[in-house]
């Protein structure tokens, strides 16, 4: 049979070489050996094809393109060697030229190569089977395996760059000017971000003179920039104002450079826009908070200055210059160191001391005088800082000068005045004594005696220490030793005096050493305060105060007060039991450093930190971190006090720890919005996902899979509800790893389970599904060697976002879970096919 088969090529060989005309002039021998040597040596294949599809003839090329040797594959079908993809292409093809006689078009197709890989053939067929000397298809047929895999690579290399255009955060855009249009210059090519930005698809915009609608105010601006850049063919940089599609305007940065098309012999602008609207209005809060401070600094009452160290010169005076001293706001512009000029000559060395001492210690406080512009003299109180250059040297002072003149003056009259009060000394209301050295009375006024029932003299011949109280004695005497070695200047003690009359007389005792001119210790000035009726009521509060503290310290709330800046002054023992810290760990802060994440209900206020607490009501929930580091949720009740100016001078309140509450009542959310068997979402849960997913604006439509499991009656028949519960768990856990991070799968009961796949079109929701389907397959295995085989009929429904009802969507899917089901179960079936069904969605 091989022999026959090798004749008949051989013999095809020699007619399509001889031409099958014997009868030809002179010469024809030679063309026919030519023609035999071009066919033997050609790069393309010729091949004779019957009408069935058998090969009856192959030139010897096919070596060199297929690997074939010449008449190996004649009396084989063609088809054997095509692609399993290409078959049907090819029947197709081989009916056509069968059916048309003449020269058909090139068509391209995979063929088999003897090693096993498949070239790319570009074949075109010549019907001759109604020529006796052919009676088939020549086909010839060439190699464009190369074009093929170039074509290939250069479409994932448009593929890689498309996808790094538009993942860029910003919008990329291609203008094409062409001087010989009527529209001069036009969008070429916009990435879809433009969407985000203006409301409006990439395509709408091709073809257009204007990428973005410019904000009226900013149109001409634009324009004229945009006119330099194509004259110019200059980089263009803009900042401007762009109105999207029915909202508000938003800022853009657009940045471009000049292109030039050899190829086209056009000019192109290609460029970047940014949506730069958060940083704009971040600016926008930066000047303001500016003008803020600006207006902070003029209004402080003094003069607000910056000056060098090293010159002295006024770089910034405030307005109040002008206040204080008379002088032109802006005045050290003009003259830089007309401070310096106006200082008191007595003064100068002083301030430049005090400037020096600031350059070692960073402050720096003195009090000078100043002449102001209308020649009178001020004393100021000149409060400052030093700044410190890089090198660590000092670089600025910053300070305020405050007018001190009528406190100088009334200092003045104090002096002048200083003989007139020591009369006041007799005649004083409290207790006044001067005692010597060794602390015997010198002098008393008559307060004194009175308040201890002695006459002048009986007093004036004793000494503080024959009338303290015992008890009193050792505090006395080192409080005396600490003033007269010079550690204290004054002591303020409450002690307790002897009367005359043996009773006991309470007093606070204000005793001031004075020295001599020399700076030695002369004598004690004592000024004494009868508090005896105080100290009393103390006793009687104190006694009360017990009582209550017993009942704060037993309480299991917590018990607090805070200051009028919300700082902590005082907790009961319950806030060590509940939170773990200390007082001494805790009093002086604020219960902001406790708060979790500021998770306080204030409504009042917009969400007051619970520092404020006290200023917004009680009854509020806060959330605080324990020593230990747990989250305990606390409901605060309190009342706020207020000063004699009605402000707010601190609270008081109880914090009740309702955290096993919260809990409760979180697990009992979790519960009605969760499957208790595979811990998925619900029903409820689901349509709320699902109505919010319809609800976003911009986004490519969602997708509902509706799930049920075949034959599940028969698994819980043959094992038992306890391990159909266990199986529906494993399809749970089955279902949720063949799904994105951001899609949602939920139980509704019984077998049937329910996905939500947000932005996706037809194509990836299918895919998803053969996911699903391909994860259930794999045996589950129920126990002592025993194994479930689970399949699942899938419904499909796509919905438009904002277009799409959540109860309708859902229908859909399970109407098209009941088709793939009726059909036979494992697969998946879109609502979208099912004829009759779908124009029931319209209708």
């Amino acid at each position: 049979m091989g022999r026959e088969i090798a004749g008949k090529h051989d013999m095809l060989e020699r007619r399509l070489t001889e031409g099958g005309h014997s009868s030809e002039s002179n010469g024809s021998e030679g063309r026919g050996d030519i023609a035999r040597i071009l066919m033997r040596h050609a790069s393309d294949i010729v091949t004779i094809i019957g009408a069935d599809g058998e090969v009856r003839y192959e030139s010897p090329s096919v070596e060199r393109v297929l690997g074939f040797e010449a008449g190996e594959l004649v009396g084989g079908s063609v088809m054997d060697r095509l692609h399993p993809d290409d078959i049907e292409d090819g029947l197709e093809a081989l009916g056509k030229v069968a059916s048309e006689p003449g020269v058909s078009e090139p068509l391209e197709f995979r063929w088999l190569h003897k090693d096993g890989s498949w070239r790319w053939l570009e074949s075109v067929g010549n019907n001759l089977l109604h020529d006796p000397e052919v009676r088939g298809i020549i086909s010839v047929s060439r190699d464009i395996t190369a074009r093929k895999e170039d074509e290939a690579r250069l479409r994932d290399a448009e593929e890689r760059y498309r996808t790094l255009v538009e993942q860029i955060p910003a919008v990329t855009y291609l203008v094409v000017f062409d001087e010989s249009s009527e529209a001069e210059y036009s969008v070429e090519y916009v990435s879809p971000q433009i969407e985000a930005i203006l409301g409006v698809p990439p395509e709408g915009l091709f073809g257009n003179s204007e990428l973005a609608r410019i904000h009226p105010e900013d149109r001409e601006r634009v324009a004229e920039a945009h006119r330099i850049h194509r004259k110019t063919r200059s980089p263009l940089y803009e900042e401007y104002r762009v109105v999207p599609e029915g909202g508000e305007a938003l800022w853009v940065r657009n940045e471009a450079v000049m292109l030039r098309s050899e190829s086209r012999g056009l000019w192109f602008s290609h460029g970047v826009l940014h949506d730069i609207t958060e940083r704009k209005e971040s600016e926008g809060e930066i000047e303001g908070a500016r003008e803020e401070y600006r207006m902070l600094v003029e209004e402080v009452p003094g003069v607000t200055y910056v000056a060098e160290t090293a010159t002295g010169k006024a770089l910034y005076v405030s307005p109040q210059i002008e206040d204080l001293l008379g002088y032109p706001k802006g005045i050290h512009e003009s003259n830089p160191l007309f401070w310096r000029e106006a200082v008191h000559p007595d003064d100068l060395d002083e301030l430049t001391s005090a400037g020096m001492s600031g350059a070692d210690c960073g402050t720096f406080s003195v009090e000078y005088r100043v002449r102001a512009a209308d020649g009178r003299t001020v004393w100021i109180r000149d409060e400052g800082r030093v700044v410190f250059g890089e090198d660590g040297g000092p670089l600025l002072w910053r300070g305020v000068a405050l007018d001190v003149t009528a406190r100088k003056e009334a200092e003045e009259r104090l002096h002048e005045s200083e003989a007139r009060f020591r009369g006041a000394f007799e005649n004083a209301s409290a207790g006044v004594s001067i005692n010597g050295l060794d602390r015997r009375y010198l002098a008393v006024n008559a307060a004194f005696c009175a308040m201890l029932g002695y006459t002048e003299d009986e007093l004036t011949s004793l000494a503080s220490s024959d009338i303290t109280h015992p008890g009193d004695l050792a505090m006395g005497s080192e409080r005396t030793r600490q003033m007269l070695i010079g550690n204290v200047g004054s002591v303020n003690v409450e002690k307790r005096y002897i009367r005359k009359d043996g009773g006991v007389v309470w007093a606070i005792s204000d005793v001031s050493l004075v020295r001599d001119s020399a700076g030695g210790p002369s004598h004690f000035v004592t000024h004494v305060q009868d508090i005896t009726r105080r100290k009393e009521a103390e006793r009687r509060l104190a006694e009360s105060e017990e009582k209550y503290r017993t009942v704060v310290e037993a309480v299991s709330d917590v018990i607090f007060q805070t200051d009028a800046a919300g700082r902590i002054s005082f907790l009961n023992p319950a806030w060590k039991r509940v939170m773990g810290f200390t007082s001494e760990e805790t009093l002086g802060k604020t219960f902001d450093e406790f708060v979790v994440s500021r998770e306080v209900a204030c409504p009042e206020e917009g969400g007051a930190s619970l520092g404020d607490f006290a200023r917004v009501g009680s009854g509020h929930e806060a959330v605080l971190r324990t020593k230990g580091g747990e989250k305990r949720v606390f409901e605060a009740r309190f009342k706020s006090g207020v000063d004699e100016g009605g402000r707010h001078a601190g609270s008081s309140g109880v914090l009740h720890d309702i955290t096993e509450r919260k809990r409760l009542e979180e697990r009992l959310e979790y519960q009605a919005l969760h499957d208790p068997i595979t811990s998925l979402p619900n029903r409820r849960l689901f349509m709320d996902r699902l109505k919010q997913a319809l609800a976003k604006r911009g986004e490519s439509p969602v997708a509902v899979l509706f799930l049920d499991l075949d034959d599940f009656k028969s698994v819980n028949d043959r094992f038992g509800h306890e391990a159909g519960d266990s199986l529906l768990v494993e399809v749970a856990g089955r279902v949720r790893a063949s799904l994105r991070p951001e899609d949602t799968v939920a139980r509704l009961g019984g077998e049937e389970f329910v996905a939500l796949l947000e932005n996706v079109d037809r194509g990836v929701a299918s895919r998803i599904a053969e996911r699903i389907s391909a994860g259930l397959r794999p045996a589950i295995k129920m126990g002592d060697g025993m194994e479930a085989e689970v399949t699942a009929s899938i419904g499909a429904s796509l919905g438009a976002i904002g277009a799409a009802e959540p109860d309708i969507l859902l229908r859909e899917a399970d109407a098209a879970m009941y088709e793939a089901k009726r059909k036979g179960g494992d697969r998946c079936e879109f609502f979208e096919d099912m004829g009759a069904l779908r124009g029931s969605r319209s209708g």
